[in-house]
C-alpha cells in the first residue's frame, strides 16, 4: 500500500468514528426536559388501561403475575420499567397493583420514590 492509501484509510476510520459518535450519542444523553419519571408513569398508565379491558372481556384480572407477564410482556417473562427493574403485579383486595421501583431501583413497596399509575384503582390505596 501507498502512504496516499493509508491517509485514505485513516481519514475513513475517523469519518466512521465521528459519524457513530454523532449518530449513537444521542441514544445515551439525558434530553432536555426529558422526565425518565413521567416516561415510567406514562408505561404504567397504558398497562392499567391495559388491565381494564382485560377485566371488562373476561370478567377479572389476571390472577398470578406469570399470568400478567404472559399476557402484557414482549417476551412472556419479564416487564421492566425505565430503569430495567421489573415491574411488581400483586393484588390487593382482588384488584392489581403496579407500580416501578423508581429511579433507586429498590423496592419500597410503592412509597419513596416508587412511581405509581396515575389511576388510583391500581395504586394499592396509596
Amino acid at each position: 500500500m501507498t502512504m496516499h492509501s493509508y491517509r485514505n484509510i485513516g481519514a475513513l476510520v475517523a469519518l466512521l468514528l465521528v459519524g457513530s459518535v454523532v449518530i449513537f450519542l444521542p441514544l445515551f444523553q439525558k434530553r432536555d426536559g426529558y422526565d425518565p419519571n413521567q416516561a415510567a408513569r406514562t408505561q404504567l398508565d397504558m398497562l392499567a388501561e391495559k388491565l381494564l379491558a382485560y377485566e371488562v372481556d373476561h370478567g377479572g384480572f389476571p390472577y398470578s403475575r406469570a399470568e400478567f407477564l404472559r399476557l402484557f410482556s414482549e417476551d412472556g417473562t419479564q416487564l421492566v420499567d425505565y430503569w430495567g427493574s421489573p415491574i411488581p403485579y400483586i393484588t390487593l383486595h382482588e384488584t392489581p397493583v403496579i407500580y416501578s421501583f423508581g429511579e433507586n431501583q429498590i423496592d419500597d413497596e410503592g412509597s419513596e420514590d416508587d412511581i405509581l399509575p396515575t389511576l388510583d384503582r391500581f395504586r394499592g390505596g396509596q
